[in-house]
Parts: structure tokens; sequence; C-alpha cells
């Protein structure tokens, strides 16, 4: 009976030992891979290496592996520069495994533009081929008929496919696909004019006034304009108040004959906390501002 408790007690043990020995093998393999997915750290004392990357060619935010080597596992030491003459631009690196990279390329000039691969500032690579960049138009329609009706000055409003726009002299973003016009002298143009993407429509909300550039305050709810020529009435348009003009002062004429004003501009919150100034240049040379 003692002796069939010894073997029971030594199986028990055999069995404990071999379980422990079966963790501790699959805690050194997860440890292994997991350290085998970050790649090798980058050796200062060996060369960085680019051996090709896909695809060879492609446009603005294409996806591209670069091949190599001494890469190093710090995404953040390394840098991937796609060089066109004297003009670097950087791609973004989203991860790094040792002998590749992959990024993302920036917009760039059409054309043919080298891969440079820099890792901890000094040490890089370049690529033996260059990398083709196809530039892709990124203008789309927004409103307008445009000249479908030919070109003569006329202006009209309503949908923005029905929307008719004649010598457009200023233009104001004002966020969630809306903007403001500002239009030239003439009387088919010297209009403030509204367009709304979501709501599709083209409205005037001011006629008959010739305005310089406009300014827009960080918070984009107010906008300021003044007309081109003296004596210079300012005009904000409150978001609060659907857009409409309101008239808040002038801005005295400095000469003789016209004195345009051609813009207006407003400075940040970290420049003027209470953004309390327009700035503008006068024909003299000089620049002012008009506290409002």
């Amino acid at each position: 009976m003692k002796k069939m408790k010894q073997k029971i007690y030594q199986s028990t043990g055999i069995l404990f030992l071999l379980l422990l020995g079966l963790a501790g093998c699959k805690e050194e393999n997860y440890v292994f891979s997991n350290q085998l997915s970050k790649g090798d750290p980058f050796d200062p004392n060996r060369p960085v290496q680019v051996t090709s990357f896909l695809p060879d060619s492609g446009r603005f935010s294409e996806k591209i592996v670069i091949s190599g080597s001494n890469f190093g596992n710090d995404k953040d030491a390394v840098k991937v520069y796609f060089v066109d003459g004297n003009i670097e631009k950087e791609g973004a690196v989203v991860s790094v495994n040792g002998n590749s990279i992959y990024c993302i390329a920036p917009r760039l000039s059409g054309g043919n533009s080298q891969i440079k691969v820099v890792v901890g500032e000094k040490a890089e690579g370049i690529a033996p081929k260059s990398f083709h960049y196809t530039a892709s138009a990124q203008v789309s329609w927004v409103a307008g008929v445009g000249t479908l009706e030919g070109t003569g000055a006329f202006y009209r409003d309503g949908t923005l496919a029905e929307a008719h726009f004649h010598k457009i002299m200023g233009i104001m973003a004002l966020g969630n696909d809306q903007l403001m016009t500002f239009g030239s002298w003439e009387s088919a143009a010297n209009k403030v004019r509204f367009i709304s993407v979501p709501e599709n429509r083209v409205i005037t909300i001011q006629d008959g006034v010739y305005l310089g550039k406009p300014a827009i305050n960080e918070d984009k709810t107010i906008v300021y304009a003044t007309t081109l020529n003296p004596t210079h009435t300012v005009y904000e348009y409150r978001r609060d108040n659907g857009w409409m003009p309101y008239r808040i002062g002038e801005i005295e004429a400095r000469g003789s004959g016209y004195d345009h004003i051609q813009g207006l501009v407003m400075m940040d919150k970290a420049h003027d906390p209470n953004q309390e100034w327009l700035y503008f240049c006068h024909k003299d040379g000089k620049f002012l501002r008009y506290n409002i």
C-alpha cells in the first residue's frame, strides 16, 4: 500500500511538471511570435537598404509597401520621403516590421519621385527605381448652370442646378457645406448670395452692393465685409440672424478719387482674443485696422 501511494505521488508530480513545462513553452512561443511580428530593432552599424516597393505607381493616398532591410521596429523613428527634384514630401508611415514599411503616399505633382527611407534621422536608403505619381483632379460641381444657357450678364436664384452666377469677386466658406459669394459692380453681379448644399438652394441676401473680399470670425458665426469704394460701409452677417446684412459702421476715405479696400482680414482668438479688429491694406501702402 505504501509503495502504491509513492507511485501515485510520483505520477502526480510528473504530470504537474509536464503541465508546467507545457505552460512555459506556450508562453515562450507567444513571446517569440510577438517579437517576430515587430521585426528586428534598428542597427546603427548596418546600412538601411531599400530593395523594392509595391505598387510602382499610384495617386494621392496610395497604399505602398516598401521592402528592404534594417528599418527597425519603431514606427516613430522611420520617415518615408517622396523626392521630386529639390522638393521632398513626407508620406504617412502606418507600420514598420524590420524588413518592410507600410505607408501612404502624400499629394505630389505628376511624374516620377524617388522614395527615400530615413531611420533615426541619419541613416537613409533610396529605392533603386522611381515611383510614378498620377495627379488626379479634385474638383467637383457644387452649384450653377455654367455656360449651359449662355454667358450673358444675368443671375438667378433657385436650386443648386438652377442657379446662375456672374462675376463673383469673393467667396466665404461658412462650414457645413454652406457658402456666401460677393459679386462685382455690375447690376447682375453686385449681390451677396447664400449657397446651401444640404438645403439645395441659392438665395440673394443683399442686393446693389459692391464689396471687397470678406472676413470671418474663428467660430464661423459672423462674416464682415466693406464696400470697395468710399465711404466704406462695414457690414456684418450673423449666422443667428440667417446671414442677413447689418450695417455696423463706416471707414472714412483717406484720399481723393477711388479709395479701394480690396478685402478684410480678422485674426484668430490666439492673437485677438475678442476678435474686435478688422485689418485691411490701403492704396497708399499703409496697413490699417478697424475696431468693430
